[in-house]
């Protein structure tokens, strides 16, 4: 259980390790070729500890994770390609690695996926995409048999949707082949972490184009190379920014963080809706934490259904439940329309407890309506990752004590959350 006692101002320089969203598909490709690869700023939270074990059941060995976020794995090639059930349920992508052990050894097992409970979130693109890669999937009594087949594939495979995971197992289906044989994937997602593993595919030898955009070109090749196998990952965009959030409802002075720029733009100039300033020098950043918040009409490019998530580059789920707690730094009313998970949204009515002023007008929407004093003293339940920073945020701009439950969740995806808010003035600490 977490306790905070809000009312200290967050404020000063966080660092941040590479992203859960990225860690799981970097990790799923090493299975694709042999090698000793080592990776720097990798995070210590609780999804990549169990991505690890999952490639400890196929034959990956991997050193301790060193204070500085160090790790080293050696992956050769292993006949067993199916990782236990009983491995499966915690997290959502964990059939990433699947995929990339149907590639080596020809046949693998999806069991049902776990993760956050936040909507509808159907695999069949993912199923569809495999079948127009040429891979077989079938159903049995436990999940669903993956094989690779010698019919022929789809020169261009059209994703139904953006999605992020059926994209990343498209690609790892795809990278090997043949050489030469060419793949388009149309309506790919395009968010910083396929680009992450689209980029560290291309130094491994993979030949992709199109990194970036809604359209990738893929050329097979026969195999990965076992050189550039150093890999250093991005630092997480949406934990830095959850910490500008964080300065932002404490007013604090602001937070400063060295950051991916390509990863940040993009999110910091939708925020510029609500009239949020920063400062951008190559790579680091300084948001100022005490801002005037309203609806700046210079950069009002929304409906009049709100403020809303869409797939990159609009802003991105997973930061929307947080960025509703600004809501009270503002007179102003503010929609928040969550257009990607229906229901996801409607946890934030567990604001209200702090007494905060919302509606929650449906299924995807939230209105906030303006000002008030936050109070606490209460014991609230994390739902998911994002619901739990959420809690978080409300507790450290509160009056009082709050206590968390479940705070597991939080740390599947925020690397060191409790030390670095101490260090920026927080009173946080585990009962």
């Amino acid at each position: 259980m977490l306790r905070i006692r809000g009312g200290n101002k967050i404020e000063g320089s966080v660092s941040a390790r590479g992203a859960k969203n990225a860690v799981i598909p970097l990790l799923a490709s090493l299975l694709l070729s042999d090698g000793l690869y080592s990776i720097s700023n990798f995070p210590h939270i609780d999804d990549a500890t169990h991505i690890l074990l999952m490639l400890s059941s196929l034959g990956v060995k991997y050193s301790s994770l060193s204070a500085n976020g160090e790790i080293t794995l050696n992956v050769k090639y292993n006949k067993n390609s199916i990782i236990p059930l009983e491995l499966y349920g915690k997290i959502r992508a964990g059939y990433l690695l699947s995929i990339a052990a149907c590639i080596r050894s020809g046949k693998s097992i999806i069991y049902a996926p776990g993760g956050d409970k936040i909507g509808i979130r159907s695999l069949n693109p993912l199923f569809s995409a495999l079948e127009d890669s040429g891979i077989e999937v079938k159903s049995d009594s436990l999940g669903f048999v993956i094989e690779k087949t010698n019919r022929k594939f789809k020169k261009n495979i059209f994703l139904p949707q953006p999605a992020v995971t059926a994209t990343e197992g498209c690609i790892l289906a795809n990278v090997i082949g043949d050489t030469g044989e060419e793949v388009e994937i149309q309506n790919a997602a395009c968010e910083p972490h396929v680009q992450f593993l689209c980029n560290t595919l291309n130094k491994r030898g993979a030949i992709i184009d199109g990194v970036g955009s809604n359209v990738l070109r893929i050329k097979r090749v026969n195999k990965l190379t076992d050189i550039n196998n150093r890999i250093v990952m991005d630092p997480d965009e949406l934990y830095i920014l959850t910490f500008v959030i964080y300065s932002l409802i404490t007013k604090g002075s602001g937070i400063k963080a060295k950051v991916n720029p390509s990863s940040v733009i993009p999110i910091l100039t939708h925020l510029k809706y609500f009239n949020i300033k920063y400062e951008l020098n190559d790579d680091l950043l300084y948001v100022p934490g005490k801002q005037d918040i309203y609806i700046n009409e210079e950069f009002n490019v929304y409906d009049n259904m709100g403020f809303y998530s869409q797939p990159w580059p609009m802003f991105p789920t997973d930061l929307l439940n947080p960025l509703i707690l600004i809501g009270n730094l503002s007179d102003s009313k503010f929609i928040f329309f969550e257009k990607m998970y229906e229901k996801r949204i409607t946890s934030s009515k567990d604001l209200l407890d702090f007494n905060f002023k919302l509606q929650v007008l449906d299924e995807q929407r939230v209105l906030t309506l303006g000002k008030s004093v936050l109070k606490s003293n209460i014991t609230k339940t994390c739902l998911d990752v994002r619901h739990g920073v959420t809690l978080v945020g409300a507790a450290l701009a509160s009056n009082g004590e709050t206590l968390l439950n479940d705070e597991y969740h939080i740390f599947r995806a925020y690397h060191n959350l409790i030390p670095n808010l101490q260090e920026l003035g927080a009173d946080i600490d585990y009962v």
